[in-house]
């Protein structure tokens, strides 16, 4: 069974964008999506708090009047699963695409079964002469255990052909052809027009991932010959670029980016 939610609340007095996007692919005994997220969120928070004394923080915000903060966090869950793939090939081509853009951009690209795939992106802006505690926080949580896979796969390959050429902004890719992966982007920004003397910055960035292959199950019936290619592309590129691309089973990637500016004069 796979779920996903995406959730984005923008208070206005406080100033925050947090966004969370939770995808399970599990059993009926594991925890629900909602309830992963409900965590993945309480997590986030503790982490900043935990690596940040709270005493500080409390006279930062009581200094700054306001708060600006940029919270993304990603979870995935591939567990109790299982599959069994006897296609031939699977192949992911990425051709001719996505060339003279500008602004925030994600593209998942999948070929197999049970594969968790998301992009991320929150942004929060002041304007000029804003002082604020700036907290800037981008979270990934991966799961992968308990899960069984039977193949009879001759080739998997992917490929990016004269794509994503010149391109000014975020980046997201995911690109897959195999089995039971996860793969995650996550972007948090926090920036404004004018510091002010009274803004404190704050940034952090958390990867967790448990399980790997030796937690799951493959057999594999007969050798599978994997491909990646990337021909012209990427050229004259300007921002942010995450790029996750597998050939396989059982893989965890992610790229997770968490940054707060705040140019003073």
């Amino acid at each position: 069974m796979l779920r996903s939610l995406l959730l984005a609340t923008v208070p206005m007095l406080a100033m925050p964008c947090s966004i969370a996007l939770a995808q399970d692919a599990t059993d009926a005994s594991e925890p629900t999506t909602e309830e992963l997220a409900a965590y993945g969120e309480a997590l986030a928070w503790d982490a900043i708090w935990d690596v940040h004394d709270a005493a500080a923080m409390e006279q930062a915000l009581e200094d700054a009047g306001a708060v600006l903060s940029s919270n993304a966090l990603a979870e995935q869950v591939l567990s109790g699963n299982q599959a069994a793939d006897a296609t031939p090939e699977r192949r992911a081509t990425i051709s001719d695409s996505f060339n003279d853009n500008t602004g925030v951009i994600g593209v998942n690209q999948n070929a197999g079964l049970l594969n968790n795939q998301g992009n991320v992106v929150a942004v929060a802006f002041a304007g000029a002469d804003v002082g604020a505690l700036r907290i800037n926080d981008a979270d990934v949580v991966q799961r992968l255990d308990a899960n069984s896979l039977t193949t009879s796969i001759d080739r998997l390959s992917v490929g990016i052909n004269n794509s994503f050429n010149n391109i000014v902004g975020i980046l997201g890719v995911n690109q897959v052809a195999g089995n039971l992966n996860n793969q995650a982007n996550v972007v948090a920004l926090t920036f404004g027009a004018d510091a002010g003397p009274a803004a404190t910055l704050l940034s952090e960035a958390v990867l967790a991932q448990v399980g790997d292959e030796g937690d799951n199950e493959l057999v594999e019936n007969k050798p599978t010959e994997n491909s990646i290619q990337t021909n012209n592309s990427f050229n004259n590129f300007t921002g942010v670029a995450q790029v996750n691309r597998v050939v396989g089973n059982f893989n965890q990637v992610a790229n997770v980016l968490g940054v707060s500016v705040s140019p003073s004069r």
